[in-house]
């Protein structure tokens, strides 16, 4: 009887998981078009002096004419602001694919466009990563004004500021940790090379900075970043950016929940805060 004993438990160091009854298997990991397809997030913008005077509208949804997913960044004054800034609006938007088996997204189109009383000034940049060539066109206000093209290294991957954002959250560029700081390949400017650089905070930074908010909660992650002045026409291309490492309410893994552009153009330091759903 005490050898049978002995046969079942190395029977059963062998199987796998110890061979459960009622095994119930693990939903499949998600890939990150899956993790954020669907995500809105409605800001609230002010600058000085004028509280709420925008808003921004941040979605991720299915492309329904093409391949992937389509990022948009949307930001419109209100109210009077709004005749007072000439009925602005700024428009980013980005068309991705997954790649890596779903473990990343890359950028295939880029597209930028400030309006003032209709009149619009686009910026479109193409990344063709069969043929290796990135190419760019410049509208104002109808005509084309610029246009040209360079190569791409092969294994090369530039991200816009918008893939960056959801790359970032989804842990494309490693693990979001205290005093690490990240550096991205992003799209050329003005036919320049261009970088993203994020510093996330110490922890002893990020406790201090946390401190001087009106809001504490859900402020986790405090990371500096510094990109292409252009980008978001600012002086220094500065933004300051929290982060919740809480996934409640709807949003995907660590939400924006803050963030101040720095020194835009005629405007000033400009911020927005995370609407929460209710």
């Amino acid at each position: 009887m005490k050898k049978i004993f002995i046969f079942i438990f190395f029977l059963l160091l062998l199987l796998p998981d110890g061979y459960p009854v009622n095994e119930v298997s693990s939903p499949a990991t998600k890939t990150i078009g899956q993790t954020f397809d669907g995500e809105e997030l409605l800001y609230d913008i002010s600058f000085f002096p004028i509280p709420n005077a925008a808003y921004g509208r941040f979605t991720f949804e299915k492309n329904q004419n093409g391949p992937g997913y389509i990022i948009t960044l949307e930001a419109r004054t209100r109210h009077l602001v709004r005749l007072l800034t000439l009925m602005r609006k700024d428009l980013y938007r980005s068309y991705v694919e997954e790649v890596d088996g779903g473990k990343r997204l890359r950028s295939y189109r880029f597209e930028k466009e400030v309006s003032y009383l209709g009149k619009t000034r686009r910026n479109i940049t193409f990344a063709d990563y069969s043929t290796h060539k990135l190419s760019w066109k410049s509208w104002e206000y109808g005509k084309l004004i610029k246009e040209g093209e360079q190569d791409i290294e092969p294994g090369r991957l530039l991200d816009d500021p918008l893939v960056a954002f959801y790359n970032l959250r989804y842990g494309v560029y490693g693990t979001i940790d205290f005093g690490k700081t990240i550096t991205i390949d992003s799209i050329p400017i003005r036919n320049k090379p261009a970088e993203i650089i994020i510093h996330i905070a110490s922890k002893e930074t990020t406790n201090k900075e946390r401190k001087r908010l009106v809001i504490q909660e859900e402020r986790d992650y405090y990371l500096n970043v510094v990109l292409a002045k252009e980008t978001f026409n600012t002086k220094s291309g500065k933004i300051k950016i929290w982060l919740s490492k809480e996934q409640g309410n709807g949003y995907g893994p660590f939400k924006p929940v803050y963030g101040i552009v720095e020194d835009v153009i005629a405007i000033g330091d400009v911020s927005g805060v995370l609407r929460i759903k209710k």
